[in-house]
C-alpha cells in the first residue's frame, strides 16, 4: 500500500515510538516522531501532519495539553488527534475527547486496530477537506453567477411549493418593479 500521508507519532518511550512509525511505515505511511509535548507542537507547526498519535502521560507537556494547542491553533485545528494511552480510566478516555480527540486507543494495542484507526481516520480527514474544497469553489462560483446576472440584469427566482417561499435575486425585483426584501413568501411577491 502506498500512502502519501504523514502520520505525527507522539510518546516519550523510544521502543513505543519505534514499534508504532514501523507499523505505520510498513503499511506505507510517512512517519515523523516526537518524543514530547514540545517537540509535536514544533513539528506539526513547521510541517503539519495528516493525523497525530498521542500518548497522554509526558513529563513536561501532556498529551491532553498538546491536543489543546494543536486545535486552538487556526492551521493545525482540522488535524485528527489519536489517543494512544495505557490509560484506561474513563475520566482519561472522556477528556481525550473533550481536549479534541477524534478516536482512543488503549495500550498495549492490536497492530491492526492501529492501522484501521488510521485508516479510517485519514479518509475521513480526506473527505471532509474535499468538502471544504467544494464548499468553498461553490461559494466562489455563486459570486461570480451573482455579479455576472447583475450586470446582465438577469435574474433568478425559487419557489419552494411546501413552504410556499419564494427566493428571488434583487434583479427580479428590479425589473418587475417590486419593494426589495431578498426573501419573501409566494403571496406577498406576487399580491
Amino acid at each position: 500500500m502506498t500512502n502519501q500521508n504523514t502520520i505525527l507519532v507522539v510518546d516519550d518511550t523510544p521502543i513505543m515510538l519505534k514499534l508504532l512509525a514501523n507499523i505505520l511505515q510498513n503499511a506505507g505511511y510517512g512517519v515523523r516522531s516526537a518524543i514530547s509535548g514540545e517537540l509535536a507542537l514544533h513539528a506539526a507547526a513547521s510541517d503539519p501532519p495528516d493525523i497525530v498519535l498521542l500518548d497522554i502521560r509526558m513529563p513536561g507537556m501532556d498529551g491532553f495539553e498538546v491536543c489543546k494547542r494543536l486545535k486552538e491553533d487556526a492551521r493545525l485545528k482540522d488535524i485528527p488527534v489519536i489517543f494512544v494511552s495505557a490509560a484506561v480510566d474513563m475520566e482519561d478516555k472522556v477528556r481525550a475527547f473533550r481536549e479534541g480527540g477524534i478516536d482512543y486507543i488503549t495500550k498495549p494495542f492490536q497492530k491492526e486496530e492501529v492501522l484501521a484507526r488510521v485508516k479510517t481516520h485519514v479518509a475521513l480527514s480526506r473527505y471532509i477537506q474535499e468538502i471544504k474544497t467544494t464548499t468553498e469553489a461553490l461559494r466562489k462560483s455563486e459570486e461570480k453567477l451573482k455579479i455576472v446576472q447583475s450586470i446582465a440584469r438577469l435574474g433568478y427566482w425559487e419557489w419552494d411549493s411546501k413552504s410556499g417561499q419564494f427566493t428571488c435575486s434583487e434583479e427580479i425585483y428590479q425589473i418587475l418593479n417590486l419593494a426589495s426584501p431578498m426573501t419573501t413568501s409566494s403571496q406577498e411577491c406576487w399580491t
